[in-house]
């Protein structure tokens, strides 16, 4: 005589399946975007370090005592530097060597030509204060991607907008 309980057969029901199904559409609709088109995280990660490279300027800036030294930021052809002007010198700064060299951003994210400097109490000006009178301007770089800006106000405050 057979055990009718080894006899059933055990598998997944027609719900279960169906769930699974409707589980991995949803997951799937979720991730596709992230791997196709724009990059979102690279815009973000570009205005962060915008702010983080101007607040950089505006304290380097604030305490170097040297009145002909000069800091700004400068966003040239997707490159983010800090740069100490003394005299006819030009020196890129940072606290590392990928700053000092320079933070390469992804050619996906289209950043305005820039150049902000800061004078010895954090104003951002559109000119180096050792050069001669300079005016205190808003100034906002934007990022294609998106629509991200960063706004530096002429006191100073670094924010993204």
């Amino acid at each position: 005589m057979k055990n009718p309980k080894a006899a059933s057969q055990s598998g997944f029901t027609l719900i279960e399946l169906v769930s699974v199904m409707v589980l991995l559409g949803v997951l799937a609709v979720a991730a596709i975007p992230s791997f196709t088109g724009t990059n979102d995280f690279s815009a973000y990660s570009a205005q962060d370090q915008i702010i983080a490279a101007a607040r950089m300027a505006q304290q380097r800036a604030m305490y170097d005592r040297n009145p002909s030294s000069c800091y700004f930021l400068d966003i040239t052809s997707n490159v983010i530097s800090v740069v100490r002007l003394a005299g006819p010198i030009f020196e890129k700064i940072g606290p590392t060597e990928e700053w000092r060299n320079g933070i390469v951003v992804d050619a996906d994210v289209a950043i305005v030509d820039t150049r902000i400097f800061f004078d010895g109490l954090g104003n951002a000006l559109d000119g180096c204060p050792s050069v001669g009178t300079q005016f205190s301007l808003e100034q906002k770089i934007n990022i294609a991607a998106m629509g991200l800006a960063v706004c530096v106000n002429p006191v100073g405050y670094v924010h993204a907008c």
